[in-house]
């Protein structure tokens, strides 16, 4: 898309100086001929009146350029196939699928993760084992799981 506002901008400065050439040409020509100094032939008048010709033609051609290039439809604005969406949207349904799993197992974790603490804590209190032991038993199973 910045390419093509580039070749757009571009396009619109060669339109600009060519026509400003135009208007140089057309200045020394009304110049010349206000004067009455046209060359004695008109071989030269010739060549200045097919160089305007073929400015203006290059003018117009780069009217048409950027006009088509104005109206042609950028790439990216189209979207993604019908089948590339549907195949990022199961993948999207799939890793949401996985996201509330995990998000699940995490808060299954953390309330058995609670209960060794409380577990601990109270056998701790009755002095059945240390709250050290206690808590290594519970992480050792945790990484079990």
């Amino acid at each position: 898309m910045q390419r093509q506002g580039d070749d757009g901008e571009r396009q619109k400065r060669r339109m600009k100086h060519m026509e400003d050439y135009i208007l140089v040409l057309k200045n020394e020509l009304t110049q010349a001929t206000a004067k009455g100094s046209l060359p004695s032939t008109s071989q030269p008048l010739s060549d200045s009146h097919q160089t305007i010709l073929a400015l203006r033609r290059i003018v117009e051609r780069l009217k048409v350029e950027n006009k088509t290039l104005r109206e042609s439809k950028i790439p990216g604005k189209e979207g993604i196939s019908k089948e590339a969406y549907e195949k990022l949207r199961t993948e999207y349904e799939k890793i949401q699928t996985l996201h509330n799993e995990a998000l699940a197992r995490v808060a299954s974790l953390e309330v058995e993760l609670d209960l060794h603490a409380k577990t601990s804590t109270e056998a701790a209190a009755a002095g059945k084992t240390s709250p050290e032991h206690s808590s290594d038993d519970g992480i050792k199973s945790l990484r079990k799981e």
